[in-house]
């Protein structure tokens, strides 16, 4: 089997892992986890130390990262072992900065840092755009223009995030109530969405 072939086959594993277990499976899970207590939802199918439900929460980070495997595989002309560890490397690595911080924890430094890096590099998405759109024609054009507006709503979530997080451990806001996330969601479903047809009307042009 080639090197594209297998790859490819990867890719769609992850990504029917991802959009069934994790995608399909929410519309099954949510009323159970909304309405049912613990010790309610113990008794389910969907109890939180049985198999179905840890199915369905690792679908997210096991799916992208069997689908990253896989596109890395088929980027490459020629087999390379070091292409099955880039992406377990990744989801290790994610796993290593989240799992020794618990929800209880609060580090402000870490706002400052991590919003520093958000705000340079989206400026600097913003720079280099301007540089390059110009020599770019037709459909890439059209493409650059939704990356760049996908770029946006994804800053635009990331500073509404950081009000979310923040918030409640800030003294100032104590009493302010928690706005509901749908505005967030919103704007990083427009941004994804956005980054999608652009990375899709460039893609037609390099066929």
């Amino acid at each position: 089997m080639g090197t594209q072939k297998l790859g490819k086959i990867i890719f769609w594993i992850g990504v029917i892992y991802v959009m069934v277990a994790n995608w399909l499976l929410s519309w099954f899970v949510t009323p159970y986890t909304k309405n049912y207590s613990p010790a309610e939802l113990s008794n389910t199918v969907w109890a939180t130390d049985g198999f179905l439900f840890w199915f369905w929460v690792l679908a997210g980070p096991i799916g992208a990262t069997i689908a990253l495997t896989g596109l890395l595989i088929y980027s490459q002309k020629k087999w390379s072992s070091m292409t099955w560890l880039l992406g377990p490397v990744a989801i290790i690595a994610h796993l290593f900065i989240i799992a020794p911080y618990s929800p209880t924890q609060h580090y402000p430094v870490l706002y400052g840092i991590g919003g520093g890096i958000i705000a340079v590099s989206f400026l600097g998405i913003f720079w280099a755009w301007g540089k390059t759109h110009a020599m770019l024609e037709g459909f890439a054009k059209i493409g650059a223009y939704f990356q760049l507006f996908g770029y946006f709503f994804l800053m635009m979530a990331s500073y509404a995030l950081c009000g979310h997080f923040s918030g409640p451990h800030l003294a100032a806001f104590e009493y302010k109530p928690v706005n509901t996330p749908e505005s967030v969601l919103i704007a990083l479903a427009i941004g994804w969405l956005f980054l999608f047809i652009g990375h899709f009307l460039i893609a037609r042009v390099k066929k």
